[in-house]
């Protein structure tokens, strides 16, 4: 091609392409100018550049008419589906008009049939009403026929009767002649049975008439050497022999003596959350005691001497308090008065000398208990389990259940000072080894296992030195004794329990240190599978207290304790009108480590563990007066009853 019709192609097809006046042109323009630039026309003012440009857009003018016919498309089929749902509309609707129309000739005919059915059951009725008044004229013709019938029946039956009533007549006869004579003959075995046991009764009254006399003899005899060697006072032989012969014959109770509590008095404290610190320190300081404390009172024994200190410290405290007992010694006194020479004679009549209506020493209660083993062998027996530290015996009496009965363990008294302890668990157990008919139904189905003087050598110490000790008797560490009660292994050496030996709860060298306590652990870890309960009798306060006493928290049974606990407060309630608390030891009183009811519950796993605290909530503190026994005793008896029912439930 010459170069002016190269020029003249270039120039036309680039007119074309930049016209853009259609997609068709541009395209045949693009397709003049790649053909010239094929064959090397050098003329044309396209380049390489542009020729790619037009075809990029020619690209996107393909794609932009694919987007529109693609769109069209869309259209069309919309349309089509548009026009397909109406046409389904319409056949629905012709369909629910068919519908409502066969729903309706249907409930026509329903109708028709419901009253053709009725018409039938009326035609029915007037039938069967016939049919019955047809029925009722013959059964009127048959019954005077059937009446004559049974009035013979009747007559035959009451003939059959009369015979069988006379059978039976002539055997109640027989069987009342026989239940006669077994009668008689049971009467007759009863009436021989007693007259054997009112004649063992009058061998026994006259042996104990004999020792009575005997004693009385011995009394006599007693007396008048006591005159003799009281007139006789300037001869040291007499008088050594007057002293050894007081001593051999034990005399009465007498109030307590050795230590003087003049002009002590006993103060309740009212008290808050902060002032507990300041309390506890007047006590490990030694100018008071604390004999009781809750989280709103705190009882102090404060003695003369140290009233004025004790009064300036809660005057700084702004602590006020009231006086409960104003003179401890007169108090002290009146606790316990001696025995008359007709009680003295009364008592000597019965085989041993407890009476109470006093408090006793430790001789006369554990000849008591020899008493009760000797005379009533088949019911009881004591156990001598241990000795104390200054070698007295720790004597439990074992009142005898069934073979295999669960068994129990109280005791009583292992606070020296809390004689009222002692002497109710002692009257409960006399009551039911003296009056063992009375209770043997629930007695029968528990062994009972009771230790009424847990620390003797403490109770006789605080009632010949010191009425007011609580600890055992254990020498050594610059003061003596030990809290048994602080002593025992679980948990020991927490809380509440003292580490010097001056403290009153002074926990001891190492769990089970002392002998007491070591004894009652032995004896129930060696009854552990038959041992169901733990209960110890302590005072003062009025609450049944269960486990845990090392801190303020309950075991998982806790709820069972508490329904038991709530029996045992309500069974005391009833016999002598006093309220008793119930819940654990930590939340109601203070927190207490070392105690025997939670050892008994964490580390002997018995199901029930209780401590008591008697009578009373604070008029007379520990002292309380011997009248009080017999009513406290009674309360006792009445929760060991409680609890040995539970315990035989299980």
């Amino acid at each position: 091609m010459s170069a002016a019709g190269c020029r003249l192609q270039c120039t036309m097809a680039a007119g074309r392409a930049r016209s853009g006046c259609s997609l068709r042109a541009a395209g045949a323009a693009l397709v003049v100018v790649t053909a010239l630039l094929a064959v090397g026309c050098s003329c044309s003012p396209w380049g390489q550049d542009d020729v790619d440009r037009l075809r990029e857009w020619q690209e996107r003018q393909d794609e932009r008419l694919l987007q529109q016919q693609r769109a069209l498309e869309e259209r069309q089929r919309l349309s089509d589906d548009l026009s397909l749902e109406r046409q389904y509309l319409r056949t629905d609707l012709q369909l629910h008009r068919e519908r409502q129309q066969d729903e309706r000739q249907t409930e026509r005919d329903a109708r028709l049939n419901d009253h053709q059915r009725l018409r039938d059951d009326l035609l029915q009725e007037r039938q069967v009403e016939q049919s019955d008044r047809q029925l009722h004229r013959q059964t009127l013709q048959d019954q005077g026929l059937d009446e004559r019938q049974q009035l013979h029946d009747e007559l035959d039956r009451d003939r059959e009767r009369e015979v069988e009533d006379q059978r039976r007549a002539r055997e109640q006869l027989s069987d009342q002649a026989r239940r006669d004579r077994e009668r008689t003959d049971r009467e007759r075995e009863r009436e021989q049975g007693r007259r054997e046991r009112e004649q063992q009764r009058r061998e026994q009254e006259r042996e104990r008439e004999q020792q009575r006399r005997e004693r009385e003899r011995d009394l006599r005899e007693q007396r008048r050497r006591w005159r003799r060697d009281a007139d006789d006072t300037a001869d040291d032989k007499n008088t050594t022999a007057t002293t050894t012969t007081v001593k051999a014959a034990d005399p009465p109770p007498q109030p307590a003596t050795g230590k003087s509590y003049e002009g002590a008095q006993l103060w309740r404290v009212q008290i808050a959350d902060g002032d507990v610190a300041n309390l506890q320190r007047v006590e490990d300081d030694g100018v008071a005691q604390i004999w009781y404390s809750n989280a709103t009172v705190w009882d102090l024994m404060v003695s003369a001497e140290n009233q004025p200190h004790v009064r300036k410290l809660l005057a700084d405290n702004k602590l006020a308090y009231t006086v409960v007992i104003p003179d401890m010694q007169r108090a002290i006194l009146d606790e316990n008065p001696s025995l008359s020479d007709d009680e003295l004679e009364l008592t000597s009549r019965k085989g041993h000398r407890m009476t109470w209506q006093h408090y006793h020493r430790v001789t006369d209660m554990h000849g008591w208990l020899d008493y009760l083993a000797n005379t009533y062998p088949s019911i009881c027996e004591t156990l001598v389990i241990g000795s104390s530290v200054e070698g007295r015996p720790l004597k439990v009496l074992h009142i005898k259940g069934k073979p295999g009965s669960p068994a129990m363990w109280v005791d009583g008294g292992i606070h020296a000072r809390e004689w009222i302890t002692s002497a109710s668990v002692s009257y409960m157990l006399n009551e039911l080894v003296e009056n063992h008919d009375s209770h043997r139904a629930w007695l029968s189905a528990v062994d009972l296992y009771v230790l009424p003087l847990a620390n003797p050598d403490g109770y006789e110490y605080s009632h010949a030195g010191d009425r007011m000790w609580r600890k055992n008797r254990r020498r050594g560490g610059g003061c003596d004794g030990i809290d048994l009660n602080r002593n025992f292994g679980y948990k020991w050496g927490g809380k509440g329990a003292g580490p010097q030996p001056c403290q009153e709860i002074y926990r001891g060298s190492a769990p089970f240190s002392e002998p007491e306590t070591s004894a009652i652990q032995s004896f129930v870890l060696a009854r552990k599978a038959s041992l169901k309960s733990y209960l110890s009798f302590h005072s003062y306060g009025q609450y049944v207290l269960y486990p845990w006493g090392y801190d303020r928290f309950v075991p998982p049974d806790h709820e069972d304790l508490q329904r038991v606990g709530t029996k045992l407060a309500n069974a005391m309630r009833a016999t002598s009108g006093l309220s008793y608390t119930v819940g654990s030891s930590a939340a109601l009183l203070y927190p207490a480590s070392g105690g025997s009811d939670d050892w008994a519950k964490g580390q002997a796993g018995l199901k029930y563990a209780f401590t008591i605290e008697l009578r009373d909530t604070g008029r007379h503190g520990f002292v309380v007066p011997s009248s009080h026994i017999l009513s406290s005793g009674k309360e006792v008896l009445a929760a060991v009853r409680t609890l040995a029912q539970e315990v035989a439930a299980l």
